[in-house]
């Protein structure tokens, strides 16, 4: 039955270039999708089953366009997804449709290429990050999954410029300890909401900056070098508020937190 169902939300994707086909509302009052809305009032999607629906339905949409074709599968949706949502935080009015041609045009162009039936994710990438992040709902052991992510020094200063590195090195020395700090979600808070960008795209674009705290804006002079970068929360179902964390950052091959950056020149 579910697989069913895939098939018939990419035929849905394809049918609209031949069509115009939309789906208009949710009986169950989810998300009410048509493509022709902006896309800022569709994206980020958080539901499994509004995931679902817009990337097969972009996928569809893209292959029945274009012929590009995303194989169908939770990280190959998961990565196009992100794209569709970085693309539409830089023009949140924007048209899902016209957001998804896009994307698909900057697929095409950087010849991505999406694994079939494989586990292993790009290092770095957003599925390998939620992946990591993701690892917090069921582990046994939180403090030991916190502790890998603590920066080192020397990845402090891969990422930000003096004085502010020297500054966070001396703060987290003291707030990223084991015993200060464990990621811990609660047992109701079985959901994860998560956007992933990069730096270059952090400093150059206020509505990438949007899905972060506003202290970003007091240290955004400081980055030194590109990567990627996240923030994400744990919620309950169907809540968008809940255990907050920010500054996720891909660097040194490996993902660190840094958060609260900002806090580190308001404390000095």
């Amino acid at each position: 039955m579910k697989v069913k169902l895939i098939f018939a939300l990419a035929f849905i994707g394809l049918l609209s270039v031949q069509t115009g086909y939309t789906q208009q509302s949710s009986e169950e009052g989810g998300l009410l999708f048509d493509p022709k809305m902006a896309c800022g009032d569709i994206l980020p999607v958080t539901q499994t089953i509004d995931k679902v629906m817009v990337g097969l339905w972009a996928s569809g949409y893209l292959a029945g366009r274009s012929g590009i074709v995303v194989p169908m599968g939770e990280v190959s949706n998961e990565v196009l997804l992100e794209r569709l949502n970085l693309a539409c935080a830089q023009s949140i009015d924007a048209p899902l449709v016209t957001i998804v041609e896009y994307v698909g045009e900057d697929l095409a162009a950087s010849e991505v290429q999406f694994e079939v039936g494989s586990t292993d994710l790009i290092p770095g990438s957003p599925a390998h990050g939620r992946a990591i992040i993701e690892g917090f709902l069921n582990s046994e052991d939180r403090a030991a999954l916190t502790a890998r992510l603590i920066p080192t020094a020397q990845e402090v200063r891969m990422i930000y410029a003096e004085p502010l590195a020297s500054l966070l090195i001396d703060w987290y020395s003291k707030v990223l300890l084991p015993d200060n700090i464990v990621i811990s979600p609660k047992p109701e808070q079985t959901e994860l909401i998560s956007f992933f960008t990069t730096i270059d795209e952090l400093i150059e674009s206020p509505k990438a900056r949007f899905y972060f705290p506003g202290g970003y804006n007091e240290i955004l002079q400081y980055f030194i070098t590109d990567a990627p970068i996240a923030t994400f929360k744990f919620v309950r179902p169907g809540n968008d508020v809940g255990l907050t964390i920010n500054g996720l950052i891909y660097i040194n091959d490996r993902w660190v937190i840094m958060p609260k950056p900002w806090r580190a020149l308001r404390e000095n």
